[in-house]
């Protein structure tokens, strides 16, 4: 992560790190509010010689003192301090609980003991002071040097008497509460930070162009009311549908040396919206007058045909093994200029059926009919038959969803398209939250675009936008048929492409893994 990855992890649950300050400070000031107050009182002692009147003498007594009082300042925690102390003020405690409430110390290059007693009761606090130090100065005379007159050469005097003390020591209510706030702040940093680490999915451009360097073409929003997937049918002037209409912008001008005639869509796993994704693509782009055609490519688990509630027996799969011709089995449906070729029934051997010199025949026939065609084909990762397909087109639309497609399945499904030369135009970001509403959605005509008139020859599919279905599950086992028809004609399409195979040649299959 750099610089800029951090600040977004910040920015971007910076609720959550103030939440967590607010917590630290609210404890530390219940921390401190339920601690007992501590009080201290203090007393200064200073240490002195009474031998010797010129002044090398009084010098040479000075540095004796100053020698000594480090040795006498570790005497006060001892019990021939203490233990007069507790008997003057009849403590009944223990001897290292008394010890405890004691510290002494002495500043550097000085003769001076300072002797300090904490207790909950300050009047408890000034009297173990005042008593240790009077014993301190008993213990002092009786073990120091004694002169040719039997008096101690080193006595003590108290230059500062213990004080009632009247503000307590402990708890420090502002430091504690500046603990808490620290500790909440540093929680709320790793958090976030941990946060945006292990949490791999994708949510901005900036991730989809860092993990696969491939330019964004499309940030579709997520509906408000998700009543219908088919935005740009059913509601024309919504966000989504001008998401969809700048993506068909943006494939225009992706490539000015070799225009974009067939595109195919498709994501790194299931539930990335890929089918909705190509239906909008393909109905954006006949808003433009040009001869469209939708083909669902997705022979494990079709779902074009029930989007658009059309028919769904007969379609790419019975064109392959020449049961039909495209011209019969492709559907008029949704807006003038758009043709949907449905999958049909299902082949035993899909990636087969895709490798194969007819399929790549029926991509040539399909440029030469239509002035763009989009395909709906499989996931990357959970079987290889888009890569063979991939590679008779002008370019890849990889869809990503925002905030659940991970980088590791958006990385390998990439990679196993650069694997097979597979060209790749970028990707489309899907169910992006929405942004607020924009003023100029409401000047768009809300009504969905009229059905087109055409010749009795062909098979006509009506929308029934009202009534569209909830998007398909994606949880059903790869190759399980949609309907009982498909399954009654699977049969049927079997023998039938066992008899096509052998017509196939072989160099002609694709590189793709089963």
């Amino acid at each position: 992560m750099d610089l800029h990855q951090y600040l977004s992890a910040i920015r971007k649950r910076w609720i959550t790190i103030v939440a967590l300050i607010l917590v630290g400070g609210a404890l530390g000031f219940v921390v401190a509010s339920q601690t007992t107050p501590i009080y201290r009182s203090t007393s200064s002692v200073f240490i002195s010689t009474n031998q010797g009147d010129s002044t090398t003498e009084l010098l040479q007594g000075g540095t004796f003192a100053q020698n000594v009082v480090q040795s006498y300042t570790a005497l006060v925690p001892t019990a021939s301090v203490l233990q007069p102390a507790m008997e003057d003020l009849d403590y009944s405690g223990t001897l290292p609980s008394f010890a405890a409430k004691i510290t002494a110390e002495s500043p550097v290059n000085t003769v001076i003991i300072d002797i300090s007693a904490q207790d909950p009761d300050p009047q408890q606090a000034q009297r173990i002071a005042s008593a240790v130090t009077g014993s301190l100065g008993k213990a002092i005379v009786g073990i120091a040097p004694k002169d040719k007159d039997g008096k101690a050469t080193v006595t003590s005097s108290v230059i500062a008497a213990a004080t009632l003390p009247t503000t307590p020591v402990s708890p420090n209510r502002t430091l504690d509460i500046l603990i808490g706030i620290g500790i909440g702040l540093v929680a709320g940093l790793t958090y976030a930070i941990l946060r945006e680490l292990l949490d791999t999915r994708i949510r901005t451009g900036e991730d989809v162009q860092r993990i696969a360097e491939i330019p964004i073409l499309g940030r579709i929003p997520r509906g408000r009311r998700r009543a219908d997937p088919l935005a740009v049918l059913a509601a024309p002037g919504s966000a989504e549908a001008e998401a969809y209409r700048g993506l068909v912008s943006n494939l225009e001008f992706a490539d000015l040396d070799k225009p974009m005639h067939v595109v195919v869509v498709t994501s790194p796993s299931v539930d990335d919206g890929k089918s909705t994704v190509a239906i909008n693509l393909a109905l954006a782009m006949a808003e433009r007058e040009q001869r469209v055609l939708l083909v669902d490519a997705d022979l494990r688990r079709p779902s074009i045909a029930a989007y658009c509630q059309i028919e769904g027996s007969v379609g790419l799969t019975t064109v392959l093994v020449g049961r039909s011709t495209l011209e019969d089995a492709v559907q008029e449906w949704g807006v003038p200029n758009l043709d949907v070729l449905a999958a049909g029934a299902m082949p035993p051997n899909p990636n087969q059926l895709l490798s194969s010199a007819a399929f790549a025949d029926l991509v040539a026939t399909m440029r030469e009919q239509y002035d763009f065609v989009v395909f709906d084909s499989v996931p990357l990762l959970a079987v290889t038959d888009t890569l063979p397909l991939a590679r008779l087109t002008d370019g890849t639309l990889v869809t990503v969803r925002h905030n659940g497609t991970t980088r590791h399945d958006l990385r390998l499904a990439v990679e196993s398209l650069q694997g097979v030369n597979a060209p790749i135009q970028g990707a489309v970001l899907n169910f992006m939250p929405p942004a607020p509403r924009n003023p100029y959605h409401g000047y768009v005509a809300s009504a969905a675009p009229t059905r087109r008139t055409s010749s009795p020859s062909r098979r006509v599919a009506t929308p029934l936008v009202p009534d569209a279905p909830e998007p398909l599950s994606e949880e059903a086992p790869v190759g399980e048929s949609n309907s009982p028809r498909d399954r009654a004609s699977s049969g049927a399409i079997t023998s039938l492409f066992d008899r096509k195979r052998n017509e196939v040649p072989q160099d002609a299959v694709g590189s793709g893994r089963e």
